[in-house]
C-alpha cells in the first residue's frame, strides 16, 4: 500500500486490513498520510466506515441469480 487510493482498492476487494510498510522508506509519514487520505475519501463520499465499501468491486461484478 503506497497510499489511501491503494488501500480503498484493497477494501473494494474485500480486504479487511491493509498494511503500509515499504512505502515507509520512502516517506516516514505514509501512515498517518494513508489514514488521512482514507478519512477524507470518507468524508468526501458520504460514508462513514470502510466497511461501507467492503467488498463491492465483487458485488458489482456478480449477476443476479436467475429465478426459479
Amino acid at each position: 500500500i503506497r497510499d489511501h487510493r491503494d488501500a480503498i482498492e484493497f477494501v473494494l476487494a474485500g480486504a479487511t486490513a491493509v498494511q503500509v510498510g515499504t512505502a515507509t522508506f520512502s516517506d516516514p509519514k505514509a501512515i498517518p498520510k494513508v489514514i488521512d487520505g482514507l478519512r477524507s475519501y470518507l468524508w468526501e463520499h458520504g460514508l462513514s466506515s470502510l466497511a461501507d465499501i467492503r467488498g463491492k468491486l465483487h458485488e458489482a461484478q456478480v449477476e443476479a441469480p436467475a429465478e426459479g
